[in-house]
């Protein structure tokens, strides 16, 4: 869930980016992004259907089961062995040459009594299956409240990074000031150098903390 949120949160910034300002990623998108894509909801999905096969299951084992077999084998020709009978009766065959034989089988199964084993089963598949969808309803809770935290965490980190480019436009406007002065024999030298160290500061900062907030956001995650 934290690798999904992290990627979530990357999701947030570069749409963000990447989109015009008129459509940024809307808090709800970033949150159906998050579902649709995590695989801890994934698996406990498949982990209800699971549940819902093992109760049909154990409700198949209360039906009956019919089960019809037929079966064909051939022989070789083995001589007939007969023994003779009284007179004017033909002699009685013991060992007939039957090379071709045929079985069939038929079997009714129906479990009567079962001990209360096949209702208890059935039972604890409904149990479970019902905790499966609690631990759903809890994990898509805990993801909701995660990519919350992590979309305003962005929101937050792009907001410092605007106030620090404002911050540098008025520093750079402040260096061209102090040139202006220093041109005019207002200053001394050293007040521009001071300005400009004073920009490359505030350029650093700019640089270094969307970098610096996404590496915080990630260590949250």
């Amino acid at each position: 869930m934290r690798y999904v949120c992290f990627i979530a949160a990357m999701a947030i910034a570069s749409g963000a980016a990447a989109q015009p300002q008129s459509t940024p990623l809307s808090l709800e998108q970033a949150i159906a992004q998050g579902i649709a894509n995590s695989q801890r909801l994934a698996e406990l999905e498949a982990r209800g259907e699971a549940a819902d096969f093992a109760i049909a299951g154990r409700r198949a084992t209360d039906m009956p089961s019919l089960a019809l077999l037929g079966g064909y084998t051939r022989t070789n020709h083995v001589q007939e062995f007969s023994v003779p009978t009284t007179i004017g009766r033909p002699p009685e065959v013991l060992y007939p040459d039957v090379p071709d034989n045929f079985h069939t089988r038929l079997d009714l199964q129906w479990p009567i009594y079962t001990g209360g084993r096949t209702d208890a089963l059935e039972r604890a598949a409904r149990a479970e299956r019902s905790a499966i969808g609690k631990d759903v309803e809890a994990a898509r809770a805990d993801l909701r409240l995660e990519i919350t935290r992590a979309y305003w965490a962005v929101i937050t980190a792009r907001e410092a990074e605007a106030v620090l480019q404002r911050s540098l436009e008025a520093v750079t406007a402040d260096v061209g000031d102090v040139k202006t002065r220093l041109e005019s024999g207002l200053v001394p030298p050293n007040d521009v150098a001071s300005a400009q160290a004073q920009a490359a500061r505030q350029r650093v900062l700019s640089t270094c903390t969307w970098n610096v907030r996404l590496k915080q956001l990630a260590e949250r995650l």
